[in-house]
């Protein structure tokens, strides 16, 4: 799905989901599933739209700032958080989900999200997810994605402490993993991944050295 948000990054909404269609054919083709990717594909693309911002705001001294400087997005933001909205990135989701059960979930999280911010207020995770998924084993597309999306909206700011948060209630993990590792990247690069994560993994002809760099 990945390769989907890159290539298809400034397409329009009907071509993105028709190429997401055709890249998932061979596995997923219940509507609800298709749904699932579709928003999981548009949430990689965010996250590629949120680097690219941060780079672009970061990269360029306050003197020389120019046309960014008249920005919304860059315009007296010292901080990642202040650029990324959980919010805003939410409400972009629902509007390319087509599946009432996709948009349900999406829904559900973006008021509990909202209520967060306006109350200053510390979510139960386990209550959420329990609203919008089995806990259990997120085998289910829009359950999996909506598992996903909300561990990316709550600790972004952390890749590695969200990647471990996701993986570590089990279940369908190395899916959800690679899920939550996918919208990460796009979002944060791969500075960030721990060299004790992969630096003592085998290393034969299709190794570690091989998997990094084909990564």
């Amino acid at each position: 799905i990945s390769p989907v948000a890159i290539a298809f990054g400034t397409a329009s909404k009907e071509k993105f989901r028709r190429a997401v269609e055709w890249a998932v054919v061979s596995s997923h083709v219940h509507p609800e599933s298709v749904d699932a990717a579709v928003v999981q594909a548009k949430a990689v693309q965010l996250g590629l739209e949120f680097r690219r911002v941060a780079q672009e705001c970061y990269s360029t001294s306050d003197s020389k700032l120019g046309d960014v400087e008249q920005s919304d997005v860059c315009r007296n933001q010292k901080t990642e958080k202040k650029i990324f909205s959980s919010v805003q990135f939410l409400t972009e989701l629902i509007s390319v989900a087509e599946t009432d059960e996709m948009k349900n979930r999406l829904s559900f999280m973006l008021t509990q999200i909202t209520l967060m911010s306006s109350l200053d207020t510390v979510l139960n995770d386990l209550e959420v997810l329990n609203k919008i998924c089995d806990i259990r084993f997120q085998i289910r597309g829009v359950e999996a994605v909506a598992f996903v999306l909300w561990h990316v909206v709550r600790y972004w700011e952390d890749p590695e402490d969200c990647l471990i948060r996701a993986v570590s209630w089990g279940g369908d993990s190395d899916t959800t993993g690679a899920m939550v590792g996918a919208i990460l990247g796009a979002m944060h690069g791969t500075e960030w991944v721990p060299r004790r994560w992969w630096e003592d993994l085998e290393n034969g002809e299709r190794g570690r050295d091989w998997a990094v760099e084909t990564g």
